[in-house]
Parts: C-alpha cells; structure tokens; sequence
C-alpha cells in the first residue's frame, strides 16, 4: 500500500494556524506577472470565529464554543478562499480587511474537508470595496521563493514572512488524514495564521495548512495545483472531492517475481493486491494485475510518476489531478496479456473515513450501548486521551493503517465505542472501545444495518459479539422499556443522530 507511511510521518503535525494579511485598497495598476504587494495586501482578510465543534466521544452534544482566528484571502468573484479547518465547526464568522476597522459577517458557500479549502461569502458589496483579487499562479517548484502573509496571533498586525519550497510531494493532510500534494517551505508558519495565501511572483502559490511542530520554521502548504482542482470541482456548487483508483498495491522488484508475472526487459509496474469494493477499479482491475501506465504515464517500479515540474512522485498523483468523473485509461498486464482498460473515477468513502464533520455525528444508542462508526479522529483522540497500555485502538488501527477498504461485507467500521451506566448493563461500564462483527448472529454492513437488526429483532436478549471475541449480552426487552430513562439520566436528547432516524 502506498499512503501509510505518510500518515505516520505527519502523525507528529498539528493543526496549524496561518497568515493572512490585509492593507489599505490598493491603487496600483496589476503586473502583468502577477500583484504588487500593495495589491497582495488588498486581498488579505482576517477571520474572527467562534467554534462549538462536535464532543467525539459523545456525538450528541458539542464541545462548547470557542474564540480564535484564521487567515483567508479574496479570489474572483467576491469570494474568500481559506482553510476548512478555520471554519468547518463555525457558528459565527467575521471577516476584516488589512487597514479597515469594521468587521463584516461572513458564511461559508462550500467546504471541501478532504484538500481543507473553504469558500466563505460576504453579502455586503461594501466589504470588497478597493480589493484587488489575487489570481491562481502554480504549484511552486524546489528552491523557488514564496512569502506567507497573515494575522498570527498576539497582535493585529499583518505577517509577512519569506523562504523557499524544500520539498514537494504526497502527504496527509492533518485535517482529513487524506493524502494528496503538498509543499514544504521554512517561511515561518504561527498560531492564527490558517488559511493564509502563500504567494510568489504576485500570484497565489498556495494557501497555508499545518507545521512540522518538531522543528523550526518547517510549514505545509495546499499548493496551487490542489486549490485549481477544488476551485473547478465547485463550479457547480458541490464539492466531489478527488479521486481514488481503490486499490492496494506492492512494487514488483524481485527477479523471480518479476518472472512469474511476465515483465520483460526495462518494463516496470506495480501489483495490485486488492481492489475495493465499489471503487473506481472495482470490476476493472484484478488481484495480481500488474499496472503498467495510468492515463499513457508509465510506472515505476518503485510505485512512482514523473510529473511535469513536480519530479517523481506517489503514482496516485495521475488520479487525484482528475476530475471525480471522468475517465482514464490503463495498461495493464493480466496472465501474460497486456490489456488496454478504462476506469471511471470515483471518490468512494475508505472503511475508517477522515475527519470530516458529518462523519463524526453518527451514533446509535441501546440499553446504554453507544455505537459509533470508527473515524481516523476517532482513533487519534482515542490514543492521545486514554491510557496507551490498555490497547484502546489496536483493533481500529489495523483498519485504519492496513487494511481500509470497503468490502462487499462491511461498508463501515463499526465501534461500540462507550457504555453509558445503567443497571441492565452493569458489568460492561469499563470496556474499552471494541469493533462489532455480529449482531444477534448477524453482520451488520453499516450503520443503519446495524439500526434495522436491532430494531427488528423479537430475541428477549441482545447479543453483539466483538472482533476480539467478546461477548456482550443485555436484555432486550428492558432495554427497549428503559430506554427513555437512560437517556434522560445521562442528558442525551435522541437514541440516534438524524441520518439514523
């Protein structure tokens, strides 16, 4: 597989929060190459937000509001472009300009949660008065020179900080843990300044993400490529995401290996072990296909592409710089046959999905058992807030790492996540978070599965037996009797979240 070692490189990265800037309108004509910096200054918005985000533990309820800003920057279109993370849980956003003291509300048009972009709108025509809009230059290239503007906190006044793109490649967006390109530059990135426009030679080269919390002046950017194919994807109002092939694959070094599969000469590919079920290449593609060339780019044997100004990079990079949508073709080698094939992209969800907010609301709750399906945030607040000698997450990792496709069988990965005390279930309270296989003998598929097993069922006792084989067994007819008072015992105001009712 190709997109696990990243996640544990990004594992040490944190949110971080970036620049934004904003001046006096500018006057200045626009260069032909790009913006004046006064210009650049024109387009900078501070962003003022108060945040109540979801309790994951506790889907029902949130967190409790919070105060703190962000960064963005103004596009064509009277359009503000910054990042997901600012605004996604906002219940109230305001927005001001470099140089202007009123504050403007602001709401959010479209979030894209797996590239962390956001687009917000102000109504008030007022608010763009003397702003020049920066236009969408490229992805930068190694060593080119970028600066990153913002409103870091601990003051009003706009940052500006200057270096170098170090390195470009494939990484997990800490907001999402989706992995896709992104650019590593030693500007300086602080706390506040998300959503910030990265900018080199007067044009948006990228928009501030994350930081390298372990070392100095290390940041990460959504490069310009990223934002071109989020700003075309919501052309029509929605955000599809990026596609993914939905395979699993190893390199195929080995001279015998290479041998057994008919590889011939300086021919290279990569060996699909798996193919998940409803992705792109499902009914396409086979295990033990060798893939030789995704859209007429051969493969390296090391699961690499050359791309134009970029170098060699993960081969999953000639998938996501497509529309969901559109069509590709593959060369493929399939019992000493070399076969020409089309895939279809998708944006099919994985087993264990990022953090995006929606996915984190879902729950379902009886006699006092929550259940929940498994997110990546889940599992990461799970091992940074409980004891990690108890092995809360073992179980959810090895999905999450190893082996997160959907199969024709699970289509979620559901977790009996906690148990909310109550006399017919006392003996269960300390369990730790467990994956659920049966349900009153059966499989459930997802969520909703699980809710219509349950409710079916005439048993006289619930019985779910978990992936490490234990067993848990409450009476069924209790819990149906004693529900209504559980729930009001513990201040939750439904058994189930909306998209279960």
């Amino acid at each position: 597989m190709t997109h696990f070692s990243s996640f544990f490189r990004t594992a040490s990265i944190f949110l971080l929060l970036l620049l934004c800037i904003s001046a006096p309108a500018a006057a200045a004509e626009v260069m032909a190459g790009g913006l004046t910096p006064e210009q650049v200054l024109s387009s900078l918005v501070k962003i003022i937000v108060q945040s109540n985000p979801v309790d994951l533990l506790s889907p029902w309820q949130n967190q409790g509001v919070k105060g703190f800003q962000g960064s963005g920057v103004i596009i064509d279109g009277n359009r503000i472009l910054t990042a997901a993370h600012v605004v996604e849980d906002a219940v109230s956003i305001e927005v001001k300009r470099q140089g202007q003291t009123r504050k403007y509300e602001a709401e959010v048009s479209i979030i894209g949660g797996e590239s962390d972009l956001a687009i917000l709108t102000v109504s008030e025509p007022n608010f763009f008065k003397g702003a020049v809009p920066i236009p969408l230059g490229k992805t930068p290239k190694i060593e080119d020179a970028v600066k990153a503007y913002g409103f870091p906190e601990g003051g009003d006044s706009v940052s500006a900080t200057s270096g170098i793109v170090s390195r470009i490649e494939l990484s997990s967006y800490v907001h999402s843990w989706r992995e896709l390109l992104i650019v590593q530059i030693d500007a300086a990135i602080n706390d506040g300044n998300s959503g910030g426009p990265v900018v080199s030679e007067g044009k948006l080269a990228g928009i501030a993400m994350q930081t390298l919390t372990e070392a100095e002046n290390i940041g990460y950017i959504i490069p310009a490529a990223v934002i071109d194919h989020f700003l075309r994807d919501i052309k029509d109002g929605n955000f599809d995401g990026f596609p993914r092939m939905g395979v699993t694959i190893q390199s195929v070094e080995n001279k015998a290996q290479r041998e057994n599969y008919g590889l011939t000469g300086e021919e290279t590919g990569v060996l699909v072990t798996s193919v998940g079920f409803g992705s792109s290449a499902y009914g396409v593609l086979q295990k033990e296909d060798v893939l030789l060339e995704i859209d007429g780019v051969i493969i390296a044997e090391d699961k690499t592409v050359k791309v134009d100004d970029i170098g060699r990079i993960g081969l999953s990079y000639t998938v996501q710089s497509r529309q969901v949508g559109e069509s590709v073709p593959l060369k493929v080698l399939r019992d000493g046959k070399r076969l020409t094939l089309k895939v279809t992209l998708k944006n099919t969800p994985n087993l264990v999905p990022g953090n995006f907010n929606n996915n984190n609301k879902t729950y379902f709750i009886v006699g006092g058992l929550v259940f929940q399906p498994a997110t990546i945030m889940y599992g990461f607040y799970s091992e940074y807030n409980f004891d990690e000698s108890d092995w809360r997450t073992l179980e959810m990792s090895y999905y999450t790492y190893f082996h997160n496709q959907r199969t024709k069988k699970r289509d979620q990965l559901i977790l009996l996540s906690k148990v909310l005390p109550a006399s017919l279930n006392r003996g269960y309270y300390n369990m730790r978070p467990m994956i659920v296989t049966s349900v009153q003998g059966q499989f459930p598929r997802d969520m909703k599965d699980l809710v219509r097993i349950i409710e079916k069922s005439r048993e006289p006792h619930l019985k779910i037996i978990m992936e490490t084989g234990e067993i848990i067994i409450i009476d069924l007819e209790r819990a149906r009797k004693e529900q209504k008072k559980i729930l009001k015992l513990h201040n939750v105001p439904a058994d189930r979240s909306e998209d279960l009712m």
